[in-house]
């Protein structure tokens, strides 16, 4: 059996993560966006 507080630190966790990734994605993004423009 888990305990819950184990189940929320990892739900935490996984939030975490995903803001980081998310956060990754947004600026690689931005990045591509912006190297276009200027080689126009």
């Amino acid at each position: 059996m888990t305990r819950p507080d184990l189940v929320e630190s990892e739900i935490d966790s996984k939030r975490t993560s995903t803001a980081y990734l998310g956060g990754a994605i947004v600026i690689i993004a931005f990045s591509i966006l912006t190297i276009g423009n200027a080689s126009q």
